[in-house]
């Protein structure tokens, strides 16, 4: 196999298919051509692409619903589009993830047990960047019932949420678009402030 001018090993895997193995090099597109007597190359003009390493600085949330469906956004640098970017979230199978920028890619976070696992990307399909950080799946809330229903409209009313709700300092309460924090008061109950 050679890339660019620079010759590296490669292992016949079928009469269809080479395994090569790029040798490093600045980030730049080369062409990729092979050779069955190291001698004789290809002149396909395909092509390469190496790439500056990318790096995840942060997640946002990095906690949701074991139910899944969290919109996570995965913030670093150097993120490329590539045709089968995916997040993995712990061993569980890759999901599709959107390119935003070189700085932010999004995933949606799936199903899960609770359970605190390594976020990882990929660009390539082949190799995944893990995150620095962990992602950390809680139990699945749920909110039964607000005492008391109703306030006036100036706010400043406790309103104390009976459920099922797992110890967590972020939690937050929403009414209408006005968004609060919310108070864990128990495994059975929250308190905002409307």
């Amino acid at each position: 196999c050679k890339f660019g001018r620079r010759v590296s090993s490669g292992i016949l895997v079928s009469s269809s298919a080479i395994l090569c193995y790029p040798p490093a090099a600045a980030a730049s597109e080369v062409s990729v051509e092979v050779s069955n007597n190291g001698q004789d190359y290809t002149e396909s003009s395909t092509t390469f692409l190496y790439i500056q390493p990318a790096e995840i600085t942060s997640l946002d949330p990095s906690v949701g619903p074991g139910a899944g469906g969290s919109l996570v956004t995965v913030s670093g640098s150097g993120f490329v589009r590539g045709k089968r970017l995916q997040c993995r979230f712990g061993s569980s199978r890759p999901t599709e993830a959107r390119w935003v920028s070189e700085a932010e890619v999004r995933c949606i976070a799936p199903a899960s047990p609770p359970a605190n696992v390594t976020l990882s990307v990929t660009f390539n399909g082949e190799e995944y960047l893990e995150a620095p950080l962990r992602f950390t799946f809680e139990q699945h809330i749920s909110v039964f019932a607000l005492s008391p229903p109703f306030g006036p409209t100036s706010g400043n009313t406790v309103v104390n949420i009976s459920g099922q709700f797992t110890p967590s300092s972020t939690y937050a309460c929403r009414f209408g678009f006005a968004q609060v924090a919310g108070v864990f008061v128990s495994p059975n109950q929250l308190a905002c402030l409307s």
